[in-house]
This record gives structure tokens, C-alpha cells and sequence, in this order.
């Protein structure tokens, strides 16, 4: 089940915001894809400046172009140190949360992405998809 957002009758682009929290640098990367679609690649419509991984009210297009298509955010950390135990103590503080607005939900929040941690905790992954209405 994808987290949903409507964008309805909206005419400003629609603008996303990325909250990473994180004790290693972060990257993030927001796209778009058309689910109908099943060969179509997804877009790079944003992507997070610096090492925080967060992205502050950023245009990722004008709704008529949105409506039907998904949005995926991911964010990548990569976790250095010798000790596991370490590394996957710092792989439990990552987190994130998600603000899309100007449609005709206004701001909404999603706060549940899925967190995905490698055997070795050197790497972390977060994700979030939202269906665009």
C-alpha cells in the first residue's frame, strides 16, 4: 500500500521537504515514475544539497504533469568504523520525514519510510513512495 497525496485542482507547482536525521552524511534523491507505464524510467526531479541529505521546499513539478504518477524519495548513508556493534547502533538513529504541499491536502506529512540496514550495517537506505491523486 503506497502513501497517497492529492494534488486535485491545484495550479502551483507542488513542492517536497526531506528531514533526514542521521549521524553520517546523507544523500537523497527524489523521482518520479508513471505506475501505468511499466516501461517507463524514472525522472530525477530533485536531490538534496550537502551532506545532511535534506531537501527544503523544492519544486518537483506542476500538477497536471504529477497526477496518476508516483513519487519515490530515497536516501542513501554509508556507515564507516571497524566496529559493527557501532555500526548498527548509528544505523538505528536514522530516520526521516516528508512534506509534500500546495495541493489541495495543503501540507502532509508522512512520517513512516522504509528502513532498510545491509548484513554489516555499512549501509542504510531509506525509502517512501506517494501516489499522486
Amino acid at each position: 500500500m503506497y502513501n497517497t497525496y492529492n494534488i486535485g485542482s491545484s495550479r502551483e507547482p507542488i513542492l517536497l521537504s526531506v528531514f533526514i536525521t542521521s549521524p553520517v552524511p546523507a544523500r537523497s534523491t527524489a523521482s518520479i515514475t508513471d505506475p501505468s507505464n511499466p516501461t517507463d524510467w524514472s525522472a530525477e526531479v530533485v536531490r538534496s544539497n550537502g551532506e545532511s541529505g535534506d531537501i527544503i521546499s523544492k519544486p518537483i513539478g506542476d500538477p497536471g504533469s504529477l497526477k496518476g504518477k508516483r513519487l519515490s524519495v530515497t536516501t542513501v548513508m554509508h556507515i564507516p568504523g571497524d566496529d559493527i556493534e557501532t555500526r548498527k547502533k548509528a544505523a538505528e538513529c536514522v530516520g526521516g520525514g516528508y512534506l509534500l504541499e500546495r495541493g489541495v491536502e495543503g501540507l502532509k506529512e508522512f512520517s513512516n519510510p522504509c528502513k532498510t540496514i545491509n548484513d554489516d550495517a555499512t549501509e542504510v537506505v531509506l525509502n517512501i513512495d506517494a501516489e499522486l491523486e
